[in-house]
């Protein structure tokens, strides 16, 4: 044991070896953060995807090789500059991520056009997220984003053909018989405006409700021609051809790649809401909303328009058929949007 007289140089001898030892956990954190700082470095500049970080006034403190491979911008040329000199967009796109920048909000999935360093067009995917400290103090936003100009063109490309095909086999039906001439555009426009008063707004739901209401009837054209031209009343064996129409619809489209969910609206349209319908007697929401809105739209076209068989329903009787059916033939939520509709004095159903 030490003597009182030595206690001092002990105790300074203790505190350097302590220090030493605190010098060397020092020195191997700097290594570790060091040698994490080079991995998230290279994951950074190696990523395909863009990565820009902003400061709270939305101006660029960093900005990886990828979002130098997707604009043409170097680092050094946007390094402390606006934003938006580097992604330069047009009317809404700007205004969109403006707004989302000032009121530090995230951007999920945003498909926006920028034009690049070289004046070309391209499509990127944008996610966007507000850097906040664990202190609440708003410390700028970090942006991830994708090209997708190339994808973008496909879905182009893609659309269109459809489009084509679904014309080419709708004017079918209306070169079958003169009275289905427009009901299917008619469906499909009704089924849109239904759909949105529904809340829906995604853009391939919205166009997959279309091709669907274009093409609900395409199995008519199988029908034998005698119930075309037939003016008085079906008999059973004719009804029950009628009756086969959803499921020939859907085994026309099969053929067309993508088409599932239109399929499944298609085959379902003449379901009814308690389960009554046909061909599969589903009910209530087992229906694809869809189906359960192009029933609704198709009704209210069918009955407001003249058939070989009779003309047109007065507009009173066609909305007491409407509430009338609803919660039995037809699904409520569908019948009050279309009433809504009506009752605004929306002309597309005036």
């Amino acid at each position: 044991m030490p003597s009182p007289d030595n206690r001092p140089v002990a105790d300074i001898h203790d505190a350097i070896r302590r220090l030493d030892v605190a010098h060397q956990r020092l020195q191997l954190t700097q290594e570790v953060v060091e040698e994490q700082g080079a991995i998230l470095k290279a994951i950074y500049d190696t990523v395909p995807s863009g990565v820009v970080i902003l400061d709270p006034d939305g101006q660029v403190t960093s900005f990886n090789r990828g979002a130098e491979e997707i604009t043409g911008y170097r680092f050094e040329e946007v390094l402390g500059q606006d934003y938006f000199s580097a992604f330069r967009m047009e009317g809404e796109d700007e205004a969109r991520i403006r707004e989302g920048i000032s009121r530090r909000e995230p951007i999920v999935n945003l498909d926006v056009k920028i034009v690049d360093r070289e004046s070309r067009h391209r499509m990127i995917r944008i996610n966007m997220a507000p850097l906040v400290e664990k202190t609440g103090r708003f410390e700028g936003s970090i942006q991830t984003f994708t090209d997708v100009t190339e994808e973008k063109r496909i879905e182009e490309i893609v659309r269109t053909n459809h489009d084509r095909m679904v014309s080419i086999l709708s004017s079918l039906i209306e070169l079958r018989d003169p009275h289905m001439k427009g009901h299917c555009e008619r469906v499909a426009l009704y089924s849109d405006r239904i759909a949105r008063r529904l809340g829906w707004t995604d853009s391939r739901r919205l166009a997959e409700l279309r091709y669907a209401s274009i093409l609900h009837d395409i199995g008519m054209i199988a029908l034998p021609d005698q119930i075309w031209s037939k003016k008085d009343g079906l008999t059973w064996y004719e009804v029950e051809h009628i009756r086969k129409h959803p499921v020939e619809s859907e085994r026309i489209v099969s053929v067309i790649e993508g088409f599932e969910n239109v399929r499944a609206m298609i085959r379902h349209h003449h379901e009814f809401y308690n389960g009554k319908g046909y061909p599969d007697e589903l009910a209530g929401d087992k229906i694809p909303e869809g189906a359960r809105i192009i029933g609704v739209a198709e009704a209210y076209d069918a009955m407001s328009r003249a058939r070989a068989n009779r003309p047109p329903l007065s507009r009173g009787v066609v909305l007491k058929e409407l509430r009338e059916n609803r919660g039995k033939q037809f699904d409520p939520a569908a019948i009050d949007a279309l009433l809504k509709l009506i009752e605004s004095k929306d002309p597309v159903f005036q």
